[in-house]
């Protein structure tokens, strides 16, 4: 049987090798400083407690490291601040450490939490525990930001669901003091049921209350609920708003989660240049989410002239950042050779990527392969494993060829 014969089968699958809409998805916590992302499943961030105050700064550092050396440890932590981010002193995260240390002896709790941020950065064997004593030692003496960087680590290395569980505990005594990340990320553990019975109303309430405190990732988790009608009535116009709010917030996957409703058309008036600046602004501030997404308007010419090269730098962006959809579009111009030299063994590997991080539209692609015998043997069996993957994971493509493909093997 020779498959790439103009068949019914092979019309099929050039319809459905196909490049998707990103799907709205759950946001990475905006932190009060720009310290990274430190859980690869949890919407959470280290928070640097920051206590910089401008008539403090004005008295120079020559003199605040006097009342620093006399007792004034809140002083020292601040000095601390300056060190750590390179505010009027050269950045010196040595120095940093030293004076968060002589803030966290004196029982300054910002000082303790913010030399525990410095240790769990660092990436030396044993730091990590340190890390977690000082975290501990801020929560104990009532300071919600170490309680909820406590709960940060537990939630990235849960090897258990004990760890969950303390998590929850943590980010509910920081969320009961209105440390508003801190309620941002318990509703993310109550809506995926981490470390506690899943509850998308609690989830939703604990949104709310984030978002009122004015944390932008509130907003935007509250906005992915009312777009994908998790628990709730779904309402692309609430979802619009809340995703605008938390975007003029700098909260860049709000920005990126509205660009796609401009895309579309949904909740909003549809506008496909309101749509690329979104991305655009987004991608830039680092939501690689908004990244993919930018490349698939090059890829339609949607808002942007249509330009697969620059596709492809934009999907190399987003998949080198661990977003599945960007390895997908990528895996996808390597396929076709949109933009790129074709290379059937690059297109596999970065679609076996996507597929395996659950990418529907790498899955689909990824058993077009196999049926075309696109580099690889003609191998319908696996052909018909990644398309029933791809259904599973709600893909209409996906379900259609699943089935169209099982009816001419076994015809």
């Amino acid at each position: 049987m020779d498959i790439r014969k103009p068949s019914a089968l092979f019309f099929l699958l050039t319809v459905f090798v196909f490049f998707s809409e990103e799907a709205l998805t759950d946001v990475k916590a905006t932190a009060v400083t720009c310290e990274a992302d430190c859980s690869a499943d949890l919407p959470a961030t280290f928070l640097n407690g920051k206590h910089v105050d401008p008539e403090i700064m004005g008295r120079g550092v020559v003199q605040l490291e006097t009342e620093c050396s006399a007792g004034d440890f809140s002083i020292c932590g601040f000095i601390g601040d300056m060190y750590a981010v390179g505010d009027g002193v050269q950045k010196d995260v040595v120095k940093a450490a030293r004076y968060y240390s002589r803030a966290c002896d004196g029982s300054n709790a910002i000082g303790c939490s913010n030399l525990g941020v410095i240790f769990n950065r660092s990436g030396i064997k044993g730091d990590s525990q340190k890390a977690i004593a000082l975290f501990s030692k801020a929560c104990d003496d009532g300071l919600a930001l170490g309680c909820a960087n406590l709960a940060v680590v537990y939630v990235r290395d849960a090897d258990s669901k004990l760890k969950l569980t303390e998590a929850v505990e943590l980010y509910t005594k920081a969320c009961e003091k209105d440390f508003a990340p801190a309620c941002s990320n318990l509703g993310v553990l109550y809506k995926r049921g981490l470390g506690v019975s899943r509850d998308f109303s609690k989830a939703m309430n604990l949104y709310i209350k984030a978002c009122d405190l004015g944390q932008p990732a509130g907003c935007t988790n509250l906005g992915v609920m009312y777009q994908g009608g998790d628990g709730l009535v779904p309402d692309s116009v609430k979802a619009a708003k809340l995703f605008s709010m938390a975007c003029d917030l700098n909260d860049s996957v709000a920005c990126s989660n509205l660009g796609s409703l401009f895309e579309r058309g949904s909740g909003v008036e549809q506008s496909f240049s309101k749509a690329t600046d979104l991305y655009a602004e987004a991608c830039n501030n680092g939501a690689l989410i908004a990244c993919a997404n930018m490349g698939l308007m090059f890829v339609k010419g949607r808002g942007v002239e249509l330009n697969k090269e620059k596709a492809g730098i934009l999907f190399t962006k987003a998949c080198d950042g661990k977003v599945s959809s960007g390895c997908s579009g990528l895996g996808l111009l390597y396929l076709r050779g949109d933009g790129v030299q074709r290379d059937f063994t690059k297109a596999h590997e970065l679609l076996s990527e996507a597929c395996s991080n659950d990418d529907p539209t790498g899955c689909s692609n990824l058993g077009a392969m196999y049926v075309n015998g696109d580099g690889v043997k003609v191998d319908l069996d696996r052909a018909l494993d990644l398309l029933g993957k791809a259904c599973d994971l709600k893909d209409d493509f996906g379900c259609d060829a699943y089935a169209k493909v099982r009816k001419y093997k076994y015809r």
